[in-house]
């Protein structure tokens, strides 16, 4: 049997999607998704035919964030940070500098570099039932894309980023971070985890709405308007921002942090990150 690809290329009219396709990891993220995202956004942009270009997640979640069990141990903090400039850093470029308007089309879990991608593109729509958020600071990291910075309030930026809290789809219109919250079947006839493709039909078919006044902007008039609107936020300190957190990632992981090494050792004993996560719930409930 052949491998499944890790990322589906599908035209439907003016529209392509890039679909992120390990449905059976929640869409787990690793460097080899990153590559191919790359890849598709390249081809996608060279499609003539394509005036809008969609980010999904196949099955029951757009991506619960960076796949954990393909993290290499072993690597050198340089080794590392040479990985997620040639990966991370290089496909939500590629995202941020389309020509082609992009639109993050969330249902479920988006979470860590789920997120940034979500972030990288220039509009996001979600369903009612999204979770988003970044919680790598809950592991002793931080933030990989600061575009939040620039797109929302900052009390409420630093409540998120600095909590790692993850919060739902219609908070995400209300601060910000998304342009439109769909209900979804709203008679709840399905199951998300069985049927998730009729349960975010809605969802599906609020994004077409939107790529449709896109697609009527001329092709010219689109590239330039949205090359202008990212040399602003350039002009703000954003691409500057955008290389300097992985000097700041992996000066991080030089560090030997007590609170870290606890929960990494506590992970490792209790084999699962919610129960992990549930100790040290616990731990500072006490007060």
């Amino acid at each position: 049997m052949a491998e499944e690809k890790l990322v589906l290329c599908e035209k439907k009219g003016y529209i392509g999607y890039i679909i992120i396709n390990r449905p059976d990891k929640m869409n787990g993220i690793n460097r080899d998704t990153y590559a191919a995202i790359a890849d598709a956004c390249d081809y996608f942009e060279e499609q003539d035919d394509i005036k809008v270009v969609v980010i999904k997640g196949a099955g029951r979640c757009f991506s619960a964030g960076f796949d954990l069990s393909t993290t290499v141990g072993k690597e050198t903090n340089e080794t590392q940070r040479r990985a997620y400039e040639k990966f991370g850093n290089r496909t939500r470029k590629k995202i941020w500098e389309m020509t082609k308007p992009t639109i993050a089309q969330v249902h479920s879990y988006c979470y860590g570099g789920a997120h940034d991608i979500a972030l990288a593109c220039d509009f996001c729509i979600v369903s009612d039932d999204a979770s988003m958020g970044v919680n790598e600071i809950q592991f002793g990291q931080g933030a990989t894309f600061l575009a939040m910075p620039y797109m929302i309030n900052l009390r409420k930026c630093r409540e998120y980023l600095l909590t790692g809290k993850f919060y739902d789809g219609k908070t995400a219109v209300e601060i910000g971070i998304a342009n439109q919250c769909v209900v979804c079947d709203p008679e709840n006839k399905y199951d998300a985890k069985t049927q998730p493709e009729l349960k975010h039909q809605e969802l599906d078919e609020a994004v077409k709405a939107f790529a449709k006044q896109l697609a009527m902007v001329p092709r010219n008039a689109m590239a330039l308007q949205k090359k202008s609107i990212n040399r602003c936020i350039d002009a703000m300190g954003f691409a500057t921002m955008r290389e300097e957190w992985l000097d700041t990632l992996c000066l991080g992981m030089c560090w030997e942090n007590e609170e870290v090494n606890e929960f990494n050792a506590k992970l490792k004993e209790l084999g699962s990150l919610k129960k992990a996560k549930q100790w040290r719930e616990e731990k500072y409930s006490n007060i």
